[in-house]
C-alpha cells in the first residue's frame, strides 16, 4: 500500500525516494495498526523490537554466565568511530530503544544510544581510549561484557589466533573463552559459548556448527570439522537439534 502511494503521489516531485522513507517507516518511531496504516508511535503503544540474543552475529555466553560480544578491531574502531552494535546486546547493557546512557568502564565512560529513528538499531560510541592501554592493532579482537554495574573487556591479539593449529582452540578463542588450552577445554568452552548441551564430543560439535550458522557466522561453523557420521547418525543428530 505504501509502495503504490510513492509511485504515484505527487510528492515524489520532491526528489524524495522512497526507498529511504519505507526504510523510516520501518524504525521503531512508527508503528502500523491492524489495517496497515502507519502513525507515530506514542507512549499509549508499546514499541515491539525483536531482540534475540541467541541468534545474535558475535554473541556469546561466558563461563562467568554473562553475555560478550565479540568486535574485530578496523581502523574505524582504531581512529575513534561508532559502531552499530546487536540490538539485544544492548538490551544487555542496559539500553532500550529509544535511550541514550552511559556505560561505566575503567577507560572512562562510553556512550550507548538506541534512536528511535535510526534504521540500523542501537549504536556504541568510541572505543578508541578501551584499546590504547592494550597497544591494539587492527585485526585484534575486543569482548565488551555485559558487566554490572562496570562493563568490563577482553582482548584477544589476532597473532594469537593465526598461531593456534588446532581449529577447535582458534574457534574457542574467537567464542571469547581465551583462557583455553587444551581440545577438551575448548570443545567445553564451545559448548558454554553457545549454550549447547554437553553430552557426547560429536553431539557438542554438530548443535556447535548449526548453532553458528543461525547466527550467519558460517565461516566460524567451518572451523569444527563435518562429523563422520552413519546415515542413522545424521538422522538422529538432526532430529535431536529440533526438539
Amino acid at each position: 500500500r505504501i509502495r503504490r502511494f510513492f509511485s504515484s503521489s505527487p510528492y515524489t516531485s520532491f526528489n524524495y525516494i522512497s526507498n529511504s522513507i519505507l526504510a523510516y517507516l520501518n524504525t521503531p518511531m512508527f508503528m502500523r495498526d491492524e489495517y496497515g496504516i502507519v502513525r507515530v508511535s506514542d507512549a499509549d503503544n508499546c514499541v515491539h523490537v525483536t531482540t534475540d540474543i541467541n541468534k545474535s552475529s558475535a554473541c556469546y555466553f561466558s563461563d562467568e554466565g554473562i553475555w560478550i560480544w565479540r568486535i574485530k578491531i578496523d581502523e574505524d574502531i582504531m581512529r575513534g568511530s561508532g559502531r552499530s552494535i546487536p540490538n539485544a546486546f544492548a538490551k544487555q547493557l542496559g539500553c532500550e530503544v529509544g535511550k541514550t546512557i552511559e556505560l561505566i568502564t575503567d577507560f572512562g565512560a562510553i556512550t550507548l544510544s538506541w534512536p528511535l529513528t535510526s534504521t540500523i538499531g542501537a549504536s556504541i560510541g568510541s572505543l578508541r581510549q578501551v584499546l590504547k592501554p592494550y597497544t591494539a592493532s587492527q585485526g585484534d579482537y575486543l569482548f565488551i561484557k555485559a558487566t554490572r554495574p562496570n562493563v568490563t573487556f577482553i582482548f584477544l591479539k589476532k597473532d594469537r589466533v593465526e598461531a593456534e593449529n588446532l581449529n577447535l582452540i582458534k574457534l574457542a578463542l574467537l567464542l571469547g573463552c581465551t583462557s583455553c588450552g587444551t581440545e577438551e577445554e575448548a570443545i567445553l568452552g564451545i559448548a558454554t559459548a553457545l549454550s549447547v548441551d554437553r553430552q557426547t564430543k560429536e553431539s557438542i560439535l554438530t548443535e556447535a556448527r548449526q548453532k553458528l550458522i543461525s547466527k550467519t557466522e558460517a565461516d566460524l561453523a567451518e572451523l569444527i570439522q563435518r562429523p563422520r557420521l552413519s546415515v542413522d547418525g545424521y538422522i538422529n543428530e538432526m532430529s535431536r537439534l529440533f526438539k
